[in-house]
């Protein structure tokens, strides 16, 4: 467990990291460009779930990068203004995993409708070959034919199908 002023210091990087709008990619971007040349986004990510001690110096850098200062960003209690742009940085988290889902359910009820376009298709399909080859299939064939479509059943239109192979 880190001390307190270090938990709080990845708390606070966590979250004015995404207030910036930057990934932990492009933060560790940042720091390499600072002169911090293994820097990574592992190690942004081990920082702030605070898995990893951070070096003053290092620290430093992250809020010179972030537009705070250490002691803004390791101070035990928030500002009202800090407090209210937390809460709004949640709900703008919140709101963009609730898009997330939407589009998600979205492009998941695309390809259901697709499939089961394309799952209609396949028994017109079937519907017009079993027209064309019923009078020509024997009773063994017609047998098998039927076995098969059982294993279909649930769909209403094997009914039809069913009574084409009859004729």
């Amino acid at each position: 467990m880190l001390p307190d002023d270090e938990q709080r210091f990845a708390t606070e990087l966590a979250l004015l990291r995404k207030r910036h709008g930057l990934s932990q990619s492009e933060l560790a971007r940042k720091m390499v460009d600072a002169g911090w040349s293994n820097y990574s986004q592992m190690t942004v990510s081990r920082t702030e779930k605070g898995e990893r001690p951070i070096r003053l110096a290092e620290a430093r850098s992250l809020a010179g990068i972030l537009g705070a200062t250490v002691d803004e960003m390791i101070a035990p209690e928030r500002t009202p203004l800090g407090t209210v742009l937390a809460a709004i940085d949640d709900a703008l988290d919140a709101r963009e995993a609730h898009q997330r889902a939407q589009s998600d359910l979205t492009r998941s009820r695309a390809v259901a409708e697709d499939r089961s376009r394309a799952y209609r298709r396949a028994l017109v399909s079937v519907l017009d070959q079993l027209t064309r080859a019923a009078p020509t299939l024997s009773p063994d064939e017609r047998t098998r034919v039927i076995a098969r479509v059982n294993d279909l059943e649930d769909a209403a239109e094997w009914a039809e199908i069913r009574a084409a192979i009859t004729v």
